[in-house]
């Protein structure tokens, strides 16, 4: 009887595992599913136009690549403020960007591929004043370019700015914070 009940137990783990497993697929497929729906109400658009750049080619260690069209780029930055984005009113160094996903879809066959960045990549980055104004350009951690001015959508500007500068120029179609 004792043996009947463990391998009654460790069936019902199973099943629970397999049931926790099946929901986190279900939620990581409408997660995804759900960026690209929402990919049209974003909150900073940076081009209504694809990125594609058919006529542009990369030369690398001898071998030209052309870049694949019909791509789209958005850009995900999880921002270290524990409430709701309010209005700044002066500086006070928060806002940088703890989390950058940039999401490239394929329109052509419809998938979806992921690149991270580390908030701490060096590159060039935009100084800016508080009303927005450019000041200069320094290499700086990636992370600090959503902490330069008071208004946000110039701060998200600037981190677009920022990890496209670091992408080689390639433009990024929207971003989501």
């Amino acid at each position: 009887m004792r043996h009947n009940q463990i391998s009654r137990q460790n069936k019902n783990k199973k099943i629970k595992y397999l049931a926790i497993g099946l929901a986190a697929g279900v939620l990581g497929i409408g997660s995804a599913a759900g960026v690209l729906t929402s990919a049209n109400s974003h909150a900073v658009t940076r081009s209504a136009s694809s990125s594609t750049q058919d006529t542009d080619q990369i030369t690398y260690k001898g071998v030209t690549y052309v870049p694949k069209g019909n791509l789209e780029t958005y850009l995900f930055a999880g921002i270290d403020s524990p409430d709701k984005i309010t209005e700044i009113k002066e500086y006070d160094g928060t806002g940088q960007c703890d989390v950058l996903l940039v999401l490239v879809r394929d329109r052509s066959t419809d998938t979806c591929k992921f690149l991270t960045i580390d908030r701490n990549t060096m590159t060039p980055v935009k100084s800016l004043a508080d009303d927005g104004s450019y000041i200069d350009t320094t290499e700086c951690q990636l992370s600090l370019a959503h902490a330069m001015s008071l208004d946000h959508e110039t701060r998200a500007e600037n981190t677009v700015d920022a990890v496209s500068t670091l992408l080689g120029g390639h433009k990024i179609d929207a971003l989501q914070w």
